[in-house]
């Protein structure tokens, strides 16, 4: 591809794809049903009605139904909150694990009707790391007592509106966590809910139980156990400070004797601060939903509480919507979860083998083979389906699974690993250098409704200047994105360096734009005739965007400067 030739369909398709991930769209017109007029009261015969303490939090997480949820809120503050974001860089750039992520989210009043029950002034807010992060469909955290002291919902303090956003089955959250809770592992209650805001109808999502003191106690546990949240955190020098303390007992201290314990991987010594049964239950959990963003794959997503009554650790999955999303989640080692410290200080000793293999049978035993997985299937999807029914990603669903459950079958036969090579480093951003450039040209450029423009600028890398070549610019809308994508030829038989932004379209206007890498893009790609057509993304852009022109059937003209991340992955 030449430098003055139009950015083609393909390379934006790739390049959406490497920036964004995948996601499930909101269901069509003719899949979704209109609001349940019965469902929305008229607001002066509302009467309130709110359940108490001891009131059932099943009928908030009841699977085998949709509960209907309307939320009405300030529509600035609606608009604030589904603009808000968590930045990439935030997260992950520099000393990324020096501490936990900040929460970036604002909480706003609202009234909530539960199945056309009103509960006034509750608050809501987004809620999402990286890979549910949405603005036209936020995932939601509800809280049922912030102006109103004490008050519970069905038992409950909160609940979570989760878009899984990375599952277009909308099934594979429930799915996921009726397993552990089927196997004896504690999990988080899980239902369906048809979700308006303001008169929108935003769809299908997953309602989840809070892991708080609520459901320690829903699981018999002291609702006081010191709690912590696993984000990109393992028991290993240097991974400890991202755990997050979720209860007024927890310390991060508490956890130290985990990590030596861990690192000394002397057996012994680790089941005195674990309860290895428990643990051994959660992780073939993990292994048999193929949860490849959790702790044993990722070290990711996941609790551990300490129980006071025998001071262990015990651990309990979160973020369960990329179960069963891949045939082969562990790159190869698919039947179990070694890219952890502690899975990897006890593959080492015969007996957590013998256990390991005992457990997976067990589990089988319990849920039964494919056929089985496959009529749970089927059964969230009958519950779900006058609300959603994506045919073709249930079907993949359902190949996934029996795949992932004969690869557990197979488990029987398959060699004990003896793992040697390193486990992963933390997803931390090196910086590499700045970039800044001006670009000026036709809005339409990009699909051909307005000529190409200009681009000139440079960067530094490693401490070293370059300028660009003079480039070529492609601006305006294309699908779901503002595009502003410059050109310039590189060293090289058709070498190409393309700085590729992108942002919502209705903030393709005049004004400033932060790039986070989570909502707004700046990448900055290369590729050559060896590629094939196909780029390699050298830097994740963060800065400042800033237009000064940008009108459909007129000018996209402005600036851009920052700084240049080498990515993580």
């Amino acid at each position: 591809m030449s430098s003055s030739a139009p950015v083609s369909p393909a390379v934006l398709t790739l390049a959406l794809g490497v920036a964004c991930g995948g996601g499930a769209g909101k269901p069509s017109d003719d899949e979704t049903p209109t609001v349940d007029e019965t469902a929305v009261l008229d607001r002066d015969d509302a009467v309130e009605t709110v359940s108490g303490e001891a009131a059932d939090p099943g009928l908030l997480f009841e699977p085998s139904r949709v509960m209907e949820v309307e939320l009405v809120l300030d529509p600035a503050d609606w608009a604030t909150l589904r603009r808000e974001t968590r930045s990439m860089y935030d997260v992950l750039a520099g000393d990324c694990m020096a501490e936990p992520a900040a929460s970036p989210y604002t909480w706003f009043p609202a009234d909530l009707w539960l199945d056309g029950e009103l509960v006034e002034q509750v608050t809501v807010r987004k809620k999402g790391f990286i890979g549910s992060l949405s603005t036209t469909k936020p995932g939601m955290k509800v809280e049922f007592d912030e102006l109103v002291e004490d008050r519970r919902v069905h038992g409950m303090e909160r609940i979570a509106l989760n878009n899984t956003p990375q599952d277009p089955t909308m099934l594979r959250t429930c799915l996921a966590y009726a397993h552990f809770n089927a196997v004896g592992v504690p999990a988080p209650r899980c239902g369906f809910s048809h979700v308006v805001v303001n008169g929108e109808d935003m769809g299908l999502y997953a309602t989840v139980q809070a892991v708080d003191d609520h459901f320690l106690a829903d699981h018999g546990i002291d609702p006081d156990a010191p709690l912590f949240e696993g984000t990109l955190s393992d028991f290993r020098d240097g991974w400890m400070a991202t755990f997050d303390v979720d209860a007024p007992s927890a310390e991060l201290a508490q956890l130290e004797p985990i990590r030596t314990a861990v690192e000394s991987g002397d057996l012994d010594a680790i089941a005195a601060v674990i309860d290895l049964d428990a643990y051994i239950r959660f992780w073939v959990g993990e292994a048999m939903m193929a949860h490849w963003d959790g702790y044993g794959w990722n070290t990711n997503n996941y609790y551990v509480y300490l129980d006071p009554a025998d001071g262990k650790a015990r651990f309990v999955p979160w973020g369960a919507d990329a179960t069963w999303a891949s045939a082969y989640p562990g790159g190869g080692l698919d039947w179990i979860p070694l890219q952890s410290a502690l899975n990897r200080a006890l593959v080492a000793h015969p007996e957590v083998e013998d256990a390991y293999r005992a457990e997976v049978e067990r589990q089988l035993a319990v849920l039964g083979g494919a056929d089985a997985a496959l009529d749970r299937i089927d059964a969230f999807a009958d519950t779900i389906s006058p609300w959603h029914r994506n045919r073709e990603a249930l079907s993949d669903l359902e190949w996934l699974a029996e795949f992932h459950i004969g690869t557990m079958e197979a488990a029987s036969r398959a060699e004990w690993p003896r793992p040697s090579g390193p486990m992963r480093d933390p997803f931390c951003m090196v910086d590499r250098g700045t970039v800044s450039y001006t670009f000026e040209g036709d809005w339409g450029s990009i699909d051909g409704t307005g000529s190409p423009g200009t681009c000139t600028g440079g960067y530094t890398w490693d401490g070293a200047d370059a300028t660009f070549a003079p480039g070529v610019l492609y601006a305006g809308v294309q699908g779901e994105w503002g595009v502003v994508a410059c050109q310039h030829a590189a060293t090289g038989p058709g070498a190409i360096l393309m700085t590729y932004a992108l942002l919502p379209p209705d903030e393709l206007v005049p004004g400033a734009v932060q790039t986070d890498h989570t909502v707004h893009y700046n990448t900055l790609y290369y590729t050559d005739d060896s590629y094939g057509g196909n780029w390699d993304d050298l830097a994740w852009i963060e800065g400042t965007l800033t237009l000064d022109d940008a009108e459909p059937g007129g000018a996209v003209r402005g600036s851009f400067s920052g700084t240049l991340w080498q990515p993580p992955w």
